[in-house]
């Protein structure tokens, strides 16, 4: 469905998609949204509960649906693969505000992090034939 926002004085086309989760990912995201609300001690309506059972996407890209959800599980792989790497190698604590030694800093911790991965995928350390 086609809807508009505006940006400025201009309007703009978007369009929202939906697409039902899996069993197994609703039943999940259920129970962790019930323990949410006990956390919260609040209670769930019917309606938010079946909210969950749909990913939501509002997009101004004029590609598929199917195309819009590939392209977002392809952004979520990243979306992690950061997450990772801010995690493993402290991407989040820069210890300087030079923008020369941030970038040498994040140049090395990223080298780092592509000889880690790259020895994961080999499953060595050393090179082997």
């Amino acid at each position: 469905m086609v809807q508009q926002y505006k940006q400025g004085k201009e309007l703009r086309p978007f369009k929202v998609c939906l697409m039902k989760k899996g069993k197994e990912e609703i039943k999940k995201t259920i129970t962790k949204q019930k323990r949410k609300a006990s956390k919260e001690q609040r209670t769930l309506s019917a309606k938010s509960i079946e909210t969950n059972d749909y990913i939501v996407l509002a997009t101004n890209l004029t590609y598929t649906p199917e195309q819009i959800f590939e392209l977002y599980r392809a952004r979520w792989q990243i979306e992690l693969v950061f997450k990772r790497l801010k995690t493993l190698f402290g991407f989040g604590n820069v210890p300087s505000k030079n923008p020369n030694s941030v970038k040498s800093w994040f140049y090395g911790k990223l080298l780092l992090a592509g000889i880690c991965e790259s020895s994961i995928i080999k499953k060595s350390f050393f090179p082997c034939p």
